[in-house]
């Protein structure tokens, strides 16, 4: 009898163990793969006024609802809302100085910008009915060069 308490035990801990956390839930399906030494943080006032900094046209609403930290890092996920992806690509992404640019004007865009020091990364992209916007931020080239890339965030997107 007591070996049936001790398996019921280890199956239940095993049951009731948090699933590891390799992805974050975004909405209608999709998430975004976790990197090795990244985790969901919570959003405080701190936080939310770095983001709001990082946009260049403060007249975008994009509420920020997840933060990811990473080693030497931060991303910031929000959807664009009170204007189209058109307007948010022309104003944000595609009149402004940058290191790198890729956009179809329409459906994407992304820009990679570096200003004292801070290389910022911002990513825009149709999905579904929503417009996924995620920007990154870290004070090292080497981060921004291999982690920020259009490639990069498109490969990290998983829809179910």
């Amino acid at each position: 009898m007591k070996k049936y308490y001790v398996l019921l035990l280890s199956v239940a801990l095993t049951a009731c163990s948090p699933a590891p956390k390799d992805k974050v839930e975004l909405f209608n399906g999709l998430s975004l793969k976790l990197n090795t030494g990244e985790s969901l943080q919570n959003i405080n006032p701190t936080i939310h006024e770095t983001y709001i900094s990082l946009f260049d046209n403060k007249n975008f609403s994009i509420p920020l609802f997840k933060w990811i930290k990473g080693s030497d890092y931060s991303m910031f996920i929000g959807i664009l809302y009170n204007a189209s992806i058109e307007q948010f690509i022309n104003s944000e992404i595609i009149n402004r100085p940058a290191v790198d640019i890729k956009t179809d004007s329409v459906t994407y865009g992304f820009r990679k910008s570096v200003s004292n020091g801070i290389y910022v990364a911002k990513y825009i992209s149709k999905q579904g009915e929503n417009d996924l916007f995620i920007v990154a931020t870290t004070h090292f080239p080497l981060i921004a060069d291999s982690l920020f890339t259009y490639e990069k965030f498109e490969s990290r997107l998983q829809k179910k």
